[in-house]
């Protein structure tokens, strides 16, 4: 608890401006008190709504690329490259939808490297799956190997996010 001492004239040597000025500053200097108090609560909701929304997105996109590659087994090795294909095309639009949110989410300014590492992240990861499926196309061997260290890269974002979450 704060406690506001004011040593005060003596009522007589005070005039109606002094006393007013002075019970103006003392409205100040609570107001600015119960502001930053209210402002530091604010910035615990803030990171609070970040951590939730950062999460969501974190648990959508888990469920998604566990999906995804499960999905990709079941093809066996004798699946054409267009079954692969198809596979991709099918996912592709919610890693975009994915992408799209955790671009779009609030974030308090000293998060933003948290935020950015979630982005960069998916954006990898979705950009993978593009090399790969070129790769599929031509059989050009340098799109498999850009999807495999982009795969890499989406990792070590996810590293980033993921010491944050685990952090309270």
């Amino acid at each position: 608890m704060i406690s506001l001492f004011v040593s005060l004239p003596e009522p007589s040597l005070l005039n109606k401006n002094s006393l007013k000025y002075l019970l103006i500053g003392a409205f100040i200097s609570i107001f600015i008190l119960f502001s930053s108090n209210a402002l530091s609560s604010y910035s615990l909701t803030d990171v609070q709504v970040f951590r939730n929304s950062l999460s969501d997105i974190v648990n959508k996109s888990k469920n998604l690329t566990m999906s995804f590659q499960e999905k990709v087994p079941a093809l066996n090795v004798e699946s054409s490259n267009s079954s692969r294909i198809e596979m991709i095309d099918l996912f592709l639009p919610n890693f975009e939808t994915l992408l799209k949110n955790a671009t779009n989410i609030d974030y308090p300014s000293d998060l933003k490297s948290v935020r950015d590492a979630l982005v960069n992240s998916l954006k990898f990861e979705t950009d993978s799956y593009r090399h790969y499926r070129s790769y599929l196309i031509s059989g050009n061997r340098t799109e498999d190997s850009i999807s495999t260290d982009l795969l890499t890269k989406a990792f070590q974002n996810e590293q980033i996010y993921a010491k944050f979450l685990a952090s309270q």
